[in-house]
């Protein structure tokens, strides 16, 4: 009797960066989880050079040769974490730290009422300061009052300039925000061009049928489609993950579970 191991897939994807400029992994890995991957679609290709007898009527063949095997897979990943979104950026993920500081003053020249102002943004800090703290934004010496004049988001460190606020600020007015900024710390992912390479593992947890892990040594992963920002499902990492071979390794292991001989 022929066994019927009909299957529907279901697992958990591991991946584990290479040593820093190297092909290595440390000693056991250090994978991490990738979260839900609702679609995870292995793909192997390849060409062949075909020979063809022709010494009588229809030519028939007679020798293949597969000269090349591409494997590849798609995946989707659901958990919208900066260590995900490098992936698909191919860029870097660090913490930001900011320590606390106070009495710090900034101005911000020829303002416009109905428009939003980015505190702190400097070359080395591109997206400004997070949780300020006493805010107080002044047009010369004159208080303005928040709610009246402007509204501030201390957490995200911006304001918004009210049109027609009671302090009578107009278009190309000069404004001085006094404050201070708390110690917070913030994960940042900068996008870039360099290659995310490393090993992966798929471990499955089959809904139905025998489960098969999977081993890559050797994925680089790359970005492959769109990543909705605003939408009414939820958003995806779309990635495409190159299986390559790498010496002393083949490209891909398939194992079983263990079975007792006890």
């Amino acid at each position: 009797m022929a066994s019927e191991n009909y299957v529907m897939g279901r697992g958990e994807v591991h991946f584990a960066p290479f040593l820093p400029g190297t092909k290595t992994l440390p000693q056991g890995g250090g994978y991490r989880f990738l979260g839900n991957v609702p679609t995870f679609t292995l793909g192997v290709t390849s060409d062949k050079y075909e020979h063809f007898r022709s010494t009588r009527g229809v030519k028939e063949k007679d020798l293949t040769v597969i000269l090349q095997t591409n494997r590849s897979a798609t995946i989707e990943a659901e958990d919208i974490i900066p260590d995900n979104l490098q992936f698909f950026f191919l860029g870097s993920t660090s913490n930001v730290a900011q320590a606390t500081t106070s009495s710090l003053t900034e101005s911000f020249t020829d303002v416009v009422p109905g428009r939003r102002y980015f505190v702190g943004v400097t070359g080395n800090n591109p997206t400004g300061y997070r949780n300020l703290t006493t805010p107080v934004l002044k047009k010369g010496s004159t208080t303005l009052t928040p709610g009246v004049d402007y509204v501030i988001d201390v957490t995200r460190g911006f304001f918004d300039v009210l049109i027609g606020g009671a302090g009578g600020v107009i278009s190309g007015d000069d404004l001085t925000l006094e404050f201070g900024i708390a110690a917070s710390t913030r994960k940042r992912t900068i996008s870039g061009s360099d290659s995310v390479e490393g090993a992966m593992r798929f471990l499955s947890y089959n809904a139905v049928g025998e489960n098969i892990d999977y081993f890559m040594p050797y994925v680089q992963i790359s970005p492959n489609g769109e990543f909705s920002l605003i939408g009414d499902e939820l958003q995806k990492l779309p990635l495409t993950v190159d299986v390559q071979a790498l010496t002393p390794y083949e490209a891909l292991y398939m194992d079983g579970q263990p079975v007792s001989l006890v």
